[in-house]
This record gives C-alpha cells, sequence and structure tokens, in this order.
C-alpha cells in the first residue's frame, strides 16, 4: 500500500473507510476512550453525576435549615368573653330520713331543704304545707289542694 492511502481498521476494511476513535470533551480535556474501557468510563461518569446530585440535595438542605422559615405572624383577634349565664343553686328538695314510732303515732326525721334535720308529726307544719300522714311509705305533705309524698334518701 502506498504511504498516502489511508489505513484500514478491521471493521472498515469492507468499506474502505478509517474508523477514528471517537472523542469525549470532559471538563475542558479530550480524552479518547481506549479499547476495553468505555464501559468503565460510563459507570466512572454515572457515580460523578450521581455525587454531584448528592452534594446539591445536602447543600440545599444546609440552606433550608440555617434560614428556618418563620411564617408571618397571623392577626389576633381577641373577641370578648361572654356573659356567663346565671345559675341559681337548685334546691335539694326535702328527704326522708328516717321514720319512728307506731301506728298514729310516728314521727319522721326529714332533711330540709337548707340541710337541717326537722322531726315532724301529722298536723305539723311544714315547708309552707301540712303534714297530713307519717307510714312506712314514706311522709305526705299537703300544699293547698295538693298532696306530695317525701321520698326516702
Amino acid at each position: 500500500m502506498p504511504a498516502s492511502a489511508p489505513k484500514e481498521s478491521k471493521e472498515g476494511e469492507a468499506s474502505g473507510i478509517e474508523m477514528q476513535p471517537v472523542a469525549v470533551k470532559e471538563a475542558g480535556a479530550i480524552t479518547v476512550p481506549q479499547s476495553g474501557n468505555l464501559g468503565r468510563m460510563t459507570e466512572l461518569r454515572a457515580d460523578l453525576e450521581e455525587m454531584k446530585v448528592m452534594v446539591a440535595i445536602e447543600q440545599e438542605k444546609e440552606k433550608l435549615t440555617s434560614k428556618k422559615i418563620t411564617p408571618a405572624p397571623q392577626p389576633q383577634v381577641i373577641l370578648p368573653e361572654p356573659p356567663k349565664p346565671v345559675v341559681k343553686p337548685k334546691e335539694a328538695s326535702p328527704v326522708v330520713i328516717s321514720i319512728q314510732g307506731v301506728d298514729g303515732h310516728a314521727s319522721a326525721t326529714i332533711r330540709s331543704s337548707s340541710g337541717s334535720l326537722v322531726t315532724v308529726r301529722p298536723g305539723d307544719k311544714f315547708g309552707g304545707g301540712v303534714i297530713t300522714a307519717v307510714n312506712r311509705t314514706g311522709v305526705l305533705v299537703r300544699r293547698g289542694n295538693s298532696s306530695t309524698t317525701l321520698a326516702f334518701e
């Protein structure tokens, strides 16, 4: 072959075209992959890109934690307290504590709504009414035209 004829590679022998190695530009320098190391270089570049992304993520995290973004203060609406309802203490109704005696001569001990103990007999005045009967079922008090039986405690 003459000296001016292009060299043919094994792959280019049939077509008569000379194959040049592919040059890769990396960080300002041109590197030429050599036979057998293209896969390794691709793997290394992928690792390098992954590390760059990880570093960028860490830097962004540091920025966010150092700034400590505080939300704008919200205006506070202060409402007056609603008036508290006036609750009248419920008066406890009188209850029968005990009954003593026998047929017609019975008396009862009653705890009044004020909390004091009172002993009553039929005909006594009690709580705005008159005691009409004292028996083993309870004490009957008549107020006006109605009668109420006081329950046992």
